[in-house]
């Protein structure tokens, strides 16, 4: 039996993309294309429930927030695992645009409007909602006008560091005290804008590693690159495993060697199935049990 199992994964990128209303093109070089795939992916906010906190500071100004309605809306679809993505920057689906925010921080921004553009996102307005999410957590942290400067200003980590400490302890530079340069919001967003990545922040007598790692020298975030590199490392791994010792991997995986398999792009991660019993035999990162290719 043959394997393509970059075919598939080329076909599973395009077609996931495609139910979300997104063209990517099915491209003969796979590195590119997964990259493309990758970065587009880490930019959508899943819609999950999940606990929304608010700045304590901005709670209090919520209430009387000339957009508090839209404020509002955001957080309960936050709560309720709706899709908030129309409210983001509507270049969101572009994979050479690249948000530095976002690879540096984990920190999301949101335009403040409802008045919605053909179906995929909202107006882009001068004010904006900025929030701190994971997979399980979304920290509402203040709203800001469009401004120089504005989405490298270590306000936002402050909030973070003030309020939510928790959220920033395993970041956290214990033995390191001080770094260099020391630069402000708008010399920080020309770096970012140059391919640079600072690595580090500090808020008040700490410095902590960036929770999104940061980008690499093409703009892409490093945590993309270092993903990318590892599926491929692995699907070439896989490839190589079947073409080359076929009978043994079946068996080692304990699959009849009538096998026909399929790489699919799961719930979870990457998935080896059996095409005609859908069952999933490798997930990913994981390997063939006793079987090694160098």
């Amino acid at each position: 039996m043959k394997v393509d199992f970059i075919r598939d994964m080329k076909a599973e990128m395009h077609e996931a993309l495609s139910e979300s209303g997104i063209r990517i093109p099915i491209r003969s070089d796979f590195n590119t294309m997964l990259l493309d795939y990758l970065t587009i992916h880490k930019k959508i906010i899943k819609p999950i429930p999940r606990k929304v906190q608010v700045n304590p500071d901005f709670e209090k100004a919520i209430s009387g927030h000339q957009k508090k309605v839209e404020i509002e809306k955001i957080q309960n679809r936050l709560q309720e695992g709706l899709d908030v993505n129309m409210f983001q920057n509507k270049r969101l689906f572009q994979s050479k645009f690249h948000d530095h925010l976002l690879y540096e921080w984990n920190i999301y921004h949101f335009h403040l409007s409802l008045n919605q553009i053909k179906k995929k996102f909202v107006k882009q307005v001068n004010h904006l909602l900025f929030a701190f999410i994971k997979d399980d957590i979304a920290i509402l942290l203040g709203t800001e006008t469009h401004k120089k400067g504005i989405f490298a200003d270590t306000i936002w980590i402050e909030i973070l560091a003030k309020h939510f400490p928790e959220q920033l302890d395993e970041y956290h530079a214990k033995d390191t005290l001080d770094f260099t340069p020391h630069v402000n919001s708008v010399e920080r967003q020309l770096l970012w804008d140059k391919g640079y990545t600072l690595g580090m922040t500090k808020v008040g007598d700490k410095i902590y590693v960036s929770p999104g790692i940061g980008r690499t020298t093409s703009g892409h975030s490093s945590l993309v690159v270092m993903q990318s590199h590892n599926i491929i490392r692995w699907v070439g791994y896989l490839t190589k495993c079947f073409e080359t010792h076929w009978d043994k991997a079946c068996d080692a995986l304990g699959i009849p060697s009538d096998c026909d398999l399929k790489l699919i792009i799961g719930d979870v991660t990457l998935e080896i199935i059996e095409r005609k019993s859908l069952k999933t035999i490798l997930v990913f990162p994981n390997e063939i049990p006793g079987l090694a290719i160098v």
